[in-house]
């Protein structure tokens, strides 16, 4: 079993940002992250006792690839496909109970709700709402 996780962001000075891609799995041999954008690296941890943290950067993004699969088994496109594609599951397995209900929770809070069965199939969260 792994985790997978997406991070989307901006880096570079303030007056000329950059985005960057980051999409980092948890699994059974340790965890791995792939980091695109202004610098492309590669770090990686494995679950072994006294493993250093290995970072490989100036390779190439085909290495860094390479790198990624040979770890993780799936490519980093894949990889980050994975939390839209188990977010996009509950929606078709609860498809059959009616149309989903938006509602509003604590301030802030929007929740995605099934109308058949009431089970939650999605959560936002605004800060902004409450600063």
């Amino acid at each position: 079993m792994s985790t997978v996780t997406v991070k989307h962001g901006v880096e570079g000075p303030h007056h000329d940002p950059y985005s960057y891609d980051e999409i980092k799995v948890f699994n059974h041999r340790g965890w791995i992250m792939i980091h695109l954008g202004l610098l492309e690296y590669v770090e990686f941890q494995l679950n072994t006792p006294g493993a250093q943290k290995v970072r490989i950067e100036h390779r190439g993004v085909d290495t860094l690839y390479s790198v990624f699969e040979a770890f993780t088994g799936m490519t980093a496109d894949r990889a980050a496909k994975v939390p839209l594609d188990l977010q996009s599951r509950k929606y078709r397995e609860h498809s059959a109970h009616g149309e989903p209900v938006v509602m509003r929770g604590y301030p802030g809070e929007t929740l995605t709700v099934c109308g058949g069965c009431g089970e939650v199939l999605d959560y936002d969260f605004n800060e902004s709402a409450i600063i």
